[in-house]
Parts: structure tokens; sequence; C-alpha cells
């Protein structure tokens, strides 16, 4: 390795004098290490602690081998500066190399670049490369040790393999140059007389993919304008759904004070036993009580004949599932409106203490009533909310419908683009062959 960084060579010197490399390891990383190691330190009789055994080791282990440069301007600070380099490793000094053993070193390091120059014309025998680069080498004098002559000796093989390279495609170049020059010697009157009709080709060619360049611009910007109607749309839409959901929660806040009511009596209507409706109806004439809360739920209903016959039947047939499946939504103003006269002129039959000591059967159904005239009034205060929010649902479909339709569009573009891109390129590529 080359240190770029003094910081490496510090670090160096710091696992040379101590064993370790302060901040090298986390803690978590230091546990994972010295685990493994207890045992044997253990085995070996050391009692200085894991970390140290774990220094230890690494000193007894660990070997390093450090090649400095003596010539260079910051070598006497950095030997200063890490002692351990002297006082923890043998130092192997290696003096200046002889005349005679740097000649050896280009030969070795450039046999290619030898058998290249050998017999080449214009190459006197009496010059050797070897010895111009071992004079140039010698004459910097000691600023230069024996490492800088690899490196002259590195660069000079570099330089002269991409000299090589660039002359020999030059001369394939030159060779292949002549022999096209031949060919078209021979074949210069065929080539005069299909190089009109080229010509015109390449044209139309050259046409057709231009037209095709303007054709793919104006499906490009056609599709940008339709992109851009699609962002002004989704904003539109994005404010149409925050309209639609503030009007749905007011319109929920409404029902959110009588459904849980209705919900309740519903649910207890569910729950009528049967033996008490048998009981009910069994009846040949029921409590007065009993019959204004029946008389009000088939009011409800939307039955005309209020007899205590029409009720025994209607118990009979339909009864309590005809309530459960009862939706307070579909409850005319006018039916309401005589339910109400109902429970106004006969309100004491309709009274809780009232209706369950006449009729257990009967007794749920009277809240029953209650509930879905309230809920009914509710719902005919919010219709203006719901049909205005009814008007915003479909203009926010009417949005999302333009949206799909231009999305649907911009995927038809972008296809067309795509097919227009290969045409062009296929065309291009035509002419260019025909200019070749």
């Amino acid at each position: 390795f080359h240190f770029a960084d003094p910081a490496f060579l510090e670090r160096i010197n710091s696992l040379l004098s101590s064993g370790e490399v302060p901040g090298l390891y986390s803690q978590e990383e230091l546990d994972a290490q010295l685990g493994p190691l207890k045992e044997e330190a253990m085995a070996e009789g050391f009692t200085d602690g894991v970390f140290s055994y774990f220094v230890h080791r690494v000193r007894k282990f660990l070997h390093v081998m450090v090649v400095m440069d003596p010539s260079n301007p910051d070598y006497e600070l950095r030997c200063r500066s890490n002692p351990a380099l002297f006082t923890r490793c043998n130092v192997c000094w290696l003096g200046k190399w002889t005349t005679e053993t740097m000649k050896y070193i280009p030969k070795m390091m450039m046999r290619d670049v030898f058998r290249s120059l050998e017999g080449r014309d214009g190459v006197e025998k009496e010059w050797g490369l070897h010895r111009e680069l071992v004079k140039m080498h010698e004459g910097a004098g000691a600023r230069f040790a024996p490492q800088h002559l690899k490196t002259l000796v590195t660069n000079y093989k570099a330089i002269f393999d991409v000299k090589s390279s660039a002359s020999g495609e030059i001369l394939g170049k030159l060779t292949r140059g002549l022999q096209k020059l031949a060919e078209a010697e021979e074949n210069v009157d065929k080539i005069s007389k299909d190089v009109t009709e080229q010509k015109g080709v390449m044209e139309v060619k050259q046409k057709e993919a231009d037209e095709a360049l303007v054709e793919i611009q104006a499906k490009m910007e056609e599709a940008g304008e339709q992109k851009k109607k699609i962002k002004v749309l989704q904003k539109d839409i994005d404010k149409e759904t925050k309209t639609i959901n503030e009007k749905k929660k007011v319109i929920e806040g409404q029902l959110a004070g009588i459904q849980p009511t209705l919900d309740a009596a519903k649910e207890a209507v569910g729950q009528i036993e049967n033996r008490h409706l048998t009981e009910l109806k069994s009846l040949k004439m029921p409590p007065p009580a009993v019959q204004d809360v029946l008389e009000g739920v088939l009011t409800l209903l939307g039955a005309t004949d209020l007899s205590w016959t029409a009720m025994r039947k209607w118990l009979q047939n339909e009864g309590v599932r005809a309530i459960l499946s009862f939706n307070p939504e579909t409850l005319r103003k006018e039916t309401r409106d005589a339910c109400k006269k109902i429970l106004a002129s006969k309100a004491n039959s309709f009274k809780t203490e009232v209706i369950e000591r006449a009729s257990k059967a009967a007794a749920p159904m009277a809240p029953w009533v209650k509930a879905n005239i309230d809920y009914s009034e509710v719902v005919e205060q919010i219709q203006p909310m719901r049909d205005e929010l009814k008007k915003y649902e479909d203009s926010l479909q009417a949005l999302n419908d333009k949206v799909s339709k231009y999305e649907d569009k911009v995927k038809k573009i972008d296809r067309k683009i795509e097919e227009l891109k290969k045409n062009f390129a296929q065309k291009t590529k035509e002419a260019e062959v025909l200019k070749d």
C-alpha cells in the first residue's frame, strides 16, 4: 500500500509501540474480538486481562514492513514523529545501486520493448536504451533513489506502448487506405453510375426522417399540453374532494344524534319474543294503547286499513320483519305528518310505562315509531345539503372522467411517439448508410 496520508504512518507507529490503535474498534466490535480469547488467555495463564492478552498477541504475531524514501523532504520529520519505526523495528538500509545493477533493471522490466527494438531500421547498434535510461537517472544526482529508476522505466514503457500502438494503428490505417484506393480505382465507373441514384434515395430517406422528427416534436408538445390539463384538473379534483369530505362530515354529524336512537329501537323490536307476539295476536280486542301504537306502526309503513283485523293479519304475515326491513329514508312527508297526528292525539299511549303495562310485544314499537319520525325530520332538514353534495359528487365524477380521458390520450400519444422514434431511427440509419 502507498501511504497517501501521514495519519496512516502514525497508526502504524501506535500499533508497533503499544499493540493497538486507539479508536480503531467500537466497544461492540472489541467485545466480539475479545470473547473467543478468554479461554486461550486462561489456558496460557495470562492474568492481566483479556484486552491486554489481545494486545500481547497483536505485538507477537503482527509483522509490518514499511519502505520509506530517504530522499523525500518529509523523511526526517516522519522518522522523528514515529520513533517506533526504529525502536520496535529492524532497519534495513539500502544504499546506492551500482551502474551495472541499474542497467539490468530496464532489461528485466521491458523485455518486450527490447525485443521490438532489435533489428529495427534506424536504431544504431552502439546505442543502448538501458544505458540511456540509467544516464538520465544518474543525471538527477542524489535527489533520486533507485526506486525512481523503476518509476522512470515504468513510465517509459507506458509511453512506448502507447506510441507503438498509435504507430501500428496509423500504419494499419494507411494500409487499409491504400487498399480502399485501389478498390475505388477499380469501381469508380460503377460508383459514378450509382451515386446519382443513391443521392436521390438518400434525399427521400432524409426527408422522411425530418418529417418523422417534426411529427415527434408535435406529438411531444401535444402530450405536454394534455399533462398540463391533467395537472389543472387534479387541482380541481383535490378541491372538490375536500369540499365533499367537509359536507359529508356535516351530514354525518346531523345524523349522529338520531342514528343511535333509531338503531336501539330497531334492535329492541328485533328482540320481541314470539310468545309475546302470539299472545298479542290471540286477543279479540287489544287494549287502547296497543291499538294506538300499532296504528302508528302501520301508518308509518304506509297501510290504510287500520282495523284490528288488519293489524292481526299484519302481525301474522309480516310483523317484526317489516319493521326491521323498513328504511326511514323512504318515509314521505305526508305519511310522517299523519303519523305525527296520531302521536299528538294519542301521546299517552306512546308513553313507555303505559305501553309496557299494556303489551310487552307492542312496547318496543312505540319508541321505534318516534325514532323513525325524528330521523325522517332530520333527513328532510339535511336534504338540501345532500342534494348539494350530490352535485359536488357528480362534478367530481365528471372531473375524474376527464382526467381518465386525458390520461388515455397521453398513453396513446406516448405509444405513437415511441413508434415515431423507431421509425425516425430506422429512416436516419438508412440515410446514414446511403451517405457512407
